[in-house]
């Protein structure tokens, strides 16, 4: 897990904007927190916790906001073969992932979609 957040490449589904950036260095703030443990998964399987997020990003317009800016088709199938992979990149790639989406997501809750400047 800190090798992939240490990687000075932004993963795939982090814009490369200056909010996305930042996003991304609140996502990694989170880990560091949690010693770089896993924050939705364990021992192979994801929690119930990781559902209810997905469930929230999914109910997302009833705040306004629009779910395809959480890649949430994409979250959603992962879960299924989360699972069945024994590979641990990605699963951390998940845990990562679902991490920034809901940063993503708390943040547009409390600043907008989008930069009013």
């Amino acid at each position: 897990m800190q090798v992939r957040l240490d990687d000075r490449n932004l993963p795939a589904f982090v814009s490369n904007d200056e909010r996305g950036r930042k996003l991304w260095d609140s996502t990694k703030q989170v880990y560091v927190l949690r010693q770089f443990r896993p924050a939705w998964s364990a021992q192979g399987r994801v929690h119930s916790n990781a559902d209810a997020v997905l469930r929230t990003l999914k109910n997302a317009p009833a705040e306004g906001l629009r779910p395809e800016d959480f890649d949430l088709v994409r979250l959603r199938a992962a879960p299924d073969s989360f699972e069945e992979s024994t590979d641990a990149m990605a699963q951390n790639e998940f845990d990562i992932h679902l991490t920034y989406s809901l940063v993503r997501y708390i943040s547009q809750l409390c600043f907008g979609r989008v930069d009013p400047r």
